[in-house]
């Protein structure tokens, strides 16, 4: 079964990893990804996508403070005894010709991986294994 949490929804990321820690079998593997907090996060998701004119997501879908740096979630699993192993950016993916085609909420079409880890980013983390 795969479930997926939307770590930047979450108002109490440290709480989810306790839990997370505690459901996780040794040598599980923890795939996340989530946005950064970040001036570029911040301009793209929160200034350019939640705004009227453009209207990606509603407004107050994305609230910046929950957002998370990849060395605070790397400092967050540790603590659980969960080791990250890789970060990968995720970075939008611009198509203007869809802006004149339909409207200015089509501009971000896709999401493409590689990249810097300014904006979002996926990871997966390995629970140690027992002693």
């Amino acid at each position: 079964m795969l479930n997926e949490v939307f770590l930047e929804h979450l108002h109490d990321l440290p709480a989810f990893v306790q839990e997370l820690t505690r459901v996780l079998k040794p040598g599980g593997v923890f795939a996340f990804d989530t946005l950064t907090r970040s001036w570029k996060s911040n301009f793209i998701t929160i200034l350019v996508g939640q705004s009227a004119m453009v209207g990606l997501v509603p407004p107050h879908t994305h609230d910046y403070r929950l957002y998370t740096t990849p060395e605070e979630m790397t400092e967050l699993l540790a603590n659980g005894g969960i080791a990250t192993k890789e970060f990968v950016g995720l970075t939008p993916v611009f198509t203007w010709s869809e802006l004149w085609k339909n409207g200015v909420g089509s501009v971000i079409t896709a999401w493409e991986k590689g990249g810097p880890i300014e904006i979002s980013y996926l990871g997966f983390a390995v629970k140690h294994q027992k002693k």
